[in-house]
């Protein structure tokens, strides 16, 4: 704790200082430093400190043996909930139990216990990798990623939510004092979560929280003239990225396939325009198809948000033809002056509105998506996304055919969303928003 954090605590009032567990390797894959929060953590008032403990950090045998007893308890209280306590014998209910409780890692929440002097509440996003160890509050996306790792996107096809396991475990998480508070930045969320679980306790403590996004003000100075340039152009510069971690089967579910398909028919009318692809996996696709890479500058590399923004402020279009919502994504795109083209994957309506500020294409819904109607949850099966969309490949080189011929529909889709980003989804309100429901933890 800094001198000024001390004379803030001692002279002005309490600070709220705020474990988020981002750093331990057992977290990192769903837990990770996620960009969506930099902004929360680079913006955060002076009475809100964050801590970051590792793998380093030490804890005593104190610790670990009341994260033991925790888990035993817990574990009790989960079977009895369904009549199939651990010590009957069930096989299955055991294995079932040690998943959960090795998927939240009795180490990592030793070392969580460790730092109660230090902290006063846990910040979890994604999934709640918790064990009830500490008062903790959670941000979440989708419903799915809740049940992490016995859910994952794209694997629900004929999952019925409620008859499983995992769903009443999370949702006696949820219910627990230990959870303070629930946020989420899409509203359809909310009507899910509060209507899955039926649970007025849950619903008590869920809020909706606008996502705000911000970029280096620097850049605004290049946004704008991109933006009033009436240049003619002779092509696009189109940038399409893939997740942080950059794995395979995220390229293709953020339908990368799809877009190198119809890159290839637009450059047949438009051979100047670039296509960029940020993400691992290059060598691969290049051996099964390489005339698909032609006009292609594939940057088979993690890169920094400083080079990210470089790339997005000088691109004409952002390309994400995928599966699923990937709201922060599209948001820092639109802010930097890009043109979205997006698909109707349910959350996207929140966001933008097609022909306005936006183009959406059509079919990823009906494609990957069934409604549950009792639940609300949208059942997603990913499978079709390993074979290529004739109709989204179509609706693609379409559109980019479209912003390429009509510099004012390119131009004007740009400013619209630009205007629209900067008045909904500015970072201080989100910062305000987050902060408050920490304090009040």
């Amino acid at each position: 704790m800094t001198h000024a954090q001390r004379y803030i605590r001692q002279n002005i009032g309490s600070m709220k200082t705020v474990l988020i567990p981002w750093k331990m390797p057992h977290y990192q894959s769903i837990n990770g430093n996620h960009p969506l929060f930099s902004g929360l953590i680079n913006n955060a008032p002076d009475d809100i400190e964050f801590l970051f403990p590792d793998q380093d950090c030490a804890f005593s045998k104190a610790d670990m043996d009341h994260i033991a007893s925790q888990v035993v308890m817990e574990g009790f209280m989960i079977g009895r909930r369904f009549g199939l306590a651990p010590e009957t014998g069930n096989q299955a209910l055991q294995n079932y139990l040690s998943q959960y409780i090795d998927t939240r890692d009795v180490t990592a929440q030793a070392r969580i216990v460790a730092q109660r002097q230090n902290a006063q509440v846990v910040f979890h996003h994604t999934t709640p990798l918790q064990l009830s160890t500490m008062p903790f509050i959670l941000h979440f996306e989708s419903l799915t990623t809740l049940f992490y790792p016995f859910l994952l996107h794209g694997h629900n096809k004929n999952v019925n939510l409620r008859n499983e396991l995992i769903f009443h475990m999370v949702k006696s998480q949820l219910e627990s004092v230990a959870c303070k508070a629930i946020f989420t930045h899409i509203q359809s969320s909310i009507e899910t979560i509060c209507k899955s679980f039926a649970s007025d306790i849950i619903a008590s403590k869920v809020h909706y929280v606008p996502l705000g996004v911000d970029i280096p003000p620097d850049l605004d100075p290049v946004i704008e003239e991109k933006l009033s340039s009436r240049a003619e152009k002779s092509g696009l510069h189109i940038v399409f990225t893939n997740s942080a971690h950059g794995a395979g089967t995220s390229f293709l579910y953020r339908g990368g396939h799809d877009l190198l398909v119809a890159f290839q028919r637009h450059r047949e009318n438009y051979p100047e325009s670039v296509l960029t692809i940020i993400s691992t996996g290059r060598n691969a696709f290049e051996q099964v198809h390489p005339e698909l890479i032609q006009g292609v500058d594939w940057i088979d590399q993690g890169i920094d948000d400083q080079e990210l923004f470089s790339y997005l402020c000088k691109a004409d279009v952002f390309a994400l033809p995928a599966a699923g919502l990937h709201s922060y994504s599209v948001l820092r795109a639109m802010r930097c002056g890009a043109v979205l083209i997006c698909t109707d994957a349910p959350g996207y309506e929140e966001y933008v509105r097609d022909e306005e500020t936006a183009l959406v294409v059509t079919g990823r819904r009906e494609q990957v998506y069934h409604h549950d109607p009792e639940t609300g949850w949208w059942r997603d099966d990913y499978a079709s996304m390993h074979q290529f969309n004739a109709d989204i490949i179509e609706q693609l080189a379409t559109r980019l055919d479209r912003l390429a011929a009509n510099q004012d529909l390119r131009l004007g889709l740009a400013n619209r969303a630009l205007s629209h980003v900067k008045n909904t989804h500015a970072i201080d309100p989100w910062v305000h928003s987050v902060s408050n429901l920490l304090r009040n933890a």
